[in-house]
């Protein structure tokens, strides 16, 4: 009776260890057929560029700075605050911006329009953008009232900027830097006697730097 006892404990544990063996393999086998999930997933949950990218509506202020020589030969510095706002098409983005922008001490209200394209869903994402606008000159208005013949009259100023940029993404904000070549027209009318009046094309071409924030 001891001996079956025995011989039905060495078969039970035969058989358990069979068991274990198998279920072991079985584990081993999941483990290694595993693939990583992709880089911009994780149980199905997109990576923070790629949800930043899915918000369709856009908002921030960026700020530009363009050094240029006019047609003249004339340096002058441009720069800009402006806020924009926008609509996503798929990654990539539409944009508008209404500032102030300053030059040889006068200032100016220029309204852009934007599309920046994005390569790339990622933290880290180049872009390239095509920027154009109207720039309107906010002082020194010759038909004023209170006009005299020191105040001068820039007509308002198309403006076009191309460029490439670098842009760095979280779930919350976008910032950006971008550099590229820009055109803006600048013409000057002013007077020369108190019922004459010149005009002198100072259109400007340059480099445009920005700096920008996204929310």
């Amino acid at each position: 009776m001891t001996k079956h006892i025995q011989n039905t404990r060495v078969l039970i544990l035969f058989i358990s260890l069979i068991a274990f063996s198998s279920i072991s393999r079985g584990q081993d086998a999941v483990l290694y057929s595993y693939k990583p999930v992709s880089a911009e997933t994780f149980q199905g949950v997109p990576d923070p560029s790629a949800l930043r990218l899915q918000n369709r509506f856009y908002a921030g202020f960026d700020l530009a700075i363009t050094p240029s020589f006019t047609k003249t030969d004339v340096y002058l510095t441009r720069s800009h605050v402006s806020f924009r706002i926008g609509y996503r098409i798929k990654q990539n983005l539409l944009s508008g911006s209404l500032g102030v922008e300053f030059a040889d001490e006068k200032m100016f209200m220029p309204v852009t329009f934007e599309y920046k394209r994005y390569f790339g869903i990622k933290e880290w994402a180049p872009f390239a953008f095509l920027e154009s606008g109207v720039s309107w000159h906010l002082s020194g208005n010759m038909d004023s009232h209170y006009n005299t013949s020191n105040y001068s009259q820039y007509a308002a100023g198309l403006f076009l900027t191309a460029g490439i940029g670098y842009s760095y993404m979280t779930v919350f904000n976008e910032f950006y830097f971008s550099i590229g070549y820009s055109y803006r027209s600048f013409v000057e009318t002013y007077y020369v006697a108190w019922d004459e009046t010149q005009t002198d094309d100072e259109s400007m071409n340059g480099i445009s730097i920005t700096v920008g924030l996204a929310f």
